[in-house]
Order: structure tokens, then sequence, then C-alpha cells
């Protein structure tokens, strides 16, 4: 497995406003509130490539965060953070464990589209997409039908992506009827992608759920390192953590 630390960080009482945004230029970063944990979390790993992202984090509220890293620990060189730890994160498992879990995650489907797009080679394949599988679910439905039908969806295709997902995690749904799947939210985050006429801002959008539920352990080593790797999409920002204990 992956070697990983798990840390609980904090923004210290001495960060100011204008620190933090101060951080952020220096690091080429714009202050933008709605990345802004993104952004902060990506100072705990100095000297990593952008598309090199070691963690996963899990905004705990008031400032605080959950995160686990692969091969390096949280440095807090800007000072921005109290670090809680951080320690070599070694989950051990057996089969057949019975884990309470709590997940937020960007949960997507995989689609062909009808569309097609030629590669640099000239070769003609499906468009492939990854789509929200709540708005998966309730774009075939009449919009007069959509917002009924909304609260029912959100819990159906939470399960069966809950479900999905499993079976390449190595868990299963125990006690599917305890399953909770709240907070449905659409979220769009501004970033900025440098172009030689001058920066672009480009809107990246993607949902949230919750998830609380009992699961249980059926591949004890790769539930442990899909724990390290996140589950779903949008893992850098704030998706993919799942926290466990024992039930």
């Amino acid at each position: 497995m992956t070697t990983a630390y798990l840390a609980r960080v904090r923004l210290s009482p001495a960060t100011t406003p204008g620190r933090l945004i101060e951080t952020l230029r220096r690091r080429g970063d714009t202050a933008n509130p709605e990345a802004l944990a993104h952004h902060l979390i990506w100072t705990l790993f100095p000297g990593r490539a952008k598309n090199d992202r070691p963690f996963l984090y899990r905004d705990d509220g008031n400032g605080t965060y959950i995160v686990i890293s692969r091969d390096a620990a949280p440095r807090n060189d800007d000072g921005l953070f109290v670090i809680d730890g951080p320690r070599e994160f070694l989950p051990q498992f057996n089969k057949d464990d019975i884990l309470r879990f709590r997940l937020r995650a960007n949960p997507v489907i995989r689609t062909e589209e009808e569309e097609t797009r030629v590669t640099e080679k000239g070769r003609v394949v499906p468009k492939r997409r990854k789509r929200d599988v709540v708005m998966h679910h309730l774009r075939p439905l009449p919009k007069a039908e959509r917002a009924r039908e909304r609260q029912h969806i959100i819990q159906v295709a939470g399960r069966e992506w809950v479900e999905h997902t499993g079976k390449g995690a190595g868990f299963t749904l125990a006690y599917p009827e305890t399953l909770q799947i709240d907070n449905y939210r659409q979220q769009r985050i501004c970033r900025q992608k440098q172009r030689s006429l001058g920066p672009k801002k480009i809107w990246q959008q993607f949902s949230t759920l919750d998830f609380e539920g009992l699961l249980a352990v059926t591949e004890p080593e790769r539930f442990a390192q899909r724990l390290v790797d996140g589950f779903g999409s949008a893992k850098g920002f704030g998706c993919g953590l799942m926290l466990v204990r024992k039930a």
C-alpha cells in the first residue's frame, strides 16, 4: 500500500485575511472564495506540481480540514495552519468488518454522447464525458416533472453510485436501509488558465452529495488503498475522502 499520512489542520488564530491573500498570490493562485480551501491545502505541499496532487481533504467546518496525503506529510512552511499530527495512515481491515462511514463525494457517471470526435491519428470515436449522476437521471424527464422527482432521484441515483463504487473498491453496503444521502449541491469554481494572450477564466462545475451509513469490507487491501486514492471526482476540491470507524 502507498505510504500515506493523516492530519487534522486548522487555520492558526494568527492568520489574518491579508496574510492569506498574500500567500495565495505568492503561489500564483487567485484568492477566489469558491476555491479558497483548495488553494490553502496546496500550501501544505510546497514544490509539488499542479498535476501531481498528493492529497485528499474534507472541510470539517470553522477553518478545520482533515487531510490524507500520499508519499509526503503536510508541511506548514507558510505558517497558516496549526497541524495535529501528521501520523502515518496504515488502516488494517479484515474481511467482513462492519464500518460506519461518512463521505462527501462528486458522484459521476461516464457517458458516450451521440457526437463523435476525431483523434490525432484520424480515428473517429464517441465523445465520452462525466455527468453528475443525479442530472443523468433527471435529464430524460419532462421539465415539469423534474422538481417533483428530484428528491427521489437523489436517493435512487446516490445509492446506485455507492453500490457500483463499492464493487471496485472492496466494500458493499451493510444494512442498506440505514444509508443516508443528503445535501445535494451544485458548485462552480473559477480557475485561471495561462495563455500567451493572457489569463483566461474557466468555470468548473461539479455537484456534491453527503453519504453516511454502514459498509462491509469485502477486499481489505483494496479498500485500504482506495481510502488513500479517494472516491468519485473533484478530489482536489474537498470530495472523495471517506472517514470510517468500527461500527
